[in-house]
């Protein structure tokens, strides 16, 4: 016979509810996300395509340096906006940078 116990149905019924809400952001981040990581996806596969020491490869390094420096979300958001406006991205250095110094921003241009 099998047990028809109500005070079991809530917190599956809880746990139900959020992972559906979990989805939902989960969602929701990945469309906001999308073209940037689409266009951040397309540029490392154009660098893959052409090869090492050619622009596209160095876009690429330029890319992947912007996802440490700013982390995804902003280098995504920046991969869409400089692509609304017909940019790219560009390590930006210190004015009084010395060869070898590491980058101190990402701007468009």
């Amino acid at each position: 016979m099998l047990s028809t116990d109500v005070r079991c149905a809530p917190p599956l019924q809880r746990h139900k509810r959020h992972a559906i809400l979990d989805g939902f952001e989960r969602n929701k981040q990945t469309f906001t996300m999308g073209k940037g990581k689409e266009l951040f996806g397309h540029y490392n596969d154009l660098a893959k395509e052409k090869g090492p020491g050619t622009k596209e490869s160095a876009y690429a390094g330029i890319l992947f340096q912007a996802l440490l420096m700013v982390g995804e979300r902003r280098t995504f958001e920046l991969l869409e906006e400089a692509d609304e406006q017909g940019k790219k991205l560009k390590l930006q250095y210190p004015d009084s940078s010395k060869k070898g110094e590491a980058p101190s921003g990402i701007v468009l241009e």
